[in-house]
């Protein structure tokens, strides 16, 4: 190995220390962490892309990993050609409890939370595509751009409840989907005047048109990228936080399994080892667990 070469000025300026920037302390405010980022053994674990659900404990820089990802960082390379697609909001559980009551009450609360994550992802994914060059350009880009119209278009930083709300305040909104294996078609409707005209949802449908456009456009594969589900607290929405947390990985597991749309999902240890694996299945969910051990960037 070569010897390092040493620029420093020797002796070195004490009185200049005060002036050195070292960087943010938070990670995902670090401006500084692509010049202090090293391959660790865990950052080479991710890099093998082989894992949905990235745990950590709190501080090992997986929210920096997630800024990397979504700036398309030269320091991961093997995912600049993948359409990345971020979904980090800030989740209200007690509106988002009282949401899925209102618009799916005769669904449970399981199938409610991955309809939303689904409506969610699918929405994410649409306006990613919808910036790529000259898009709309052939069937299923036209597909792809009508769903986004139908939902309310392009911008904005609704929710996911408070989109659902805007629709449903707006249209007679039909929702048809498979989750878990199971069909679910639902319509929310009140028969309310302040809905003009009826909107019909597959979203089986948008996800095919997805699949079929990353592979026409050659890219390597539509990566969602998932942070801040860590904002995780006890009280009395633990249930729902914990439903809607376990209902993405089943999510997840539909999604990558029938259309490979790949997931990283950051996720604190302590919080990952509250949920409940045994839809999944816990050895197949360990082998699509990556830990991170230790952080990304020098300290």
């Amino acid at each position: 190995m070569g010897r390092v070469k040493c620029n420093l000025q020797d002796p070195f300026p004490v009185e200049c220390l005060a002036s050195v920037d070292l960087g943010s302390v938070d990670g995902h405010r670090d401006l500084m962490v692509e010049k202090g980022f090293i391959l660790t053994k865990s950052i080479n674990i991710f890099l093998q892309d082989k894992h949905a659900i990235i745990i950590g404990p709190f501080g090992v820089g997986k929210s920096a990993l997630f800024n990397l990802l979504r700036n398309k960082s030269d320091t991961l390379k093997q995912y600049q050609k993948d359409l990345i697609v971020t979904i980090d909001e800030q989740i209200q559980f007690e509106e988002l409890r009282e949401a899925s009551k209102i618009y799916f009450p005769k669904l449970s609360e399981s199938i409610s939370l991955q309809l939303l994550w689904k409506f969610q992802v699918c929405r994410r994914i649409s306006e990613e595509l919808g910036k790529l060059d000259k898009f709309p350009s052939n069937e299923e880009e036209n597909y792809i751009s009508e769903f986004i119209a139908r939902t309310g278009g392009i911008g904005g930083y609704l929710s996911i409840t408070a989109r659902i709300k805007y629709l449903f305040e707006k249209v007679s909104l039909k929702i048809k989907a498979k989750l878990s294996d199971v069909p679910v078609d639902v319509e929310l409707s009140k028969e309310t005047e302040k809905a003009t005209n009826r909107v019909n949802l597959n979203l089986d449908e948008v996800v095919a048109n997805v699949a079929k456009i990353i592979k026409d456009r050659g890219i390597r594969r539509c990566t969602v990228i998932i942070d801040k589900l860590d904002k995780f607290v006890y009280g009395e929405d633990y249930k729902t936080q914990k439903n809607y947390i376990e209902s993405l990985l089943k999510l997840e597991d539909d999604l990558y399994g029938v259309y490979q749309i790949g997931f990283k999902v950051f996720l604190r240890s302590d919080l990952y080892e509250r949920l409940n694996f045994s839809a999944l299945g816990p050895d197949k969910t360990a082998d699509n667990t990556a830990v991170c051990q230790d952080s990304c960037r020098i300290n």
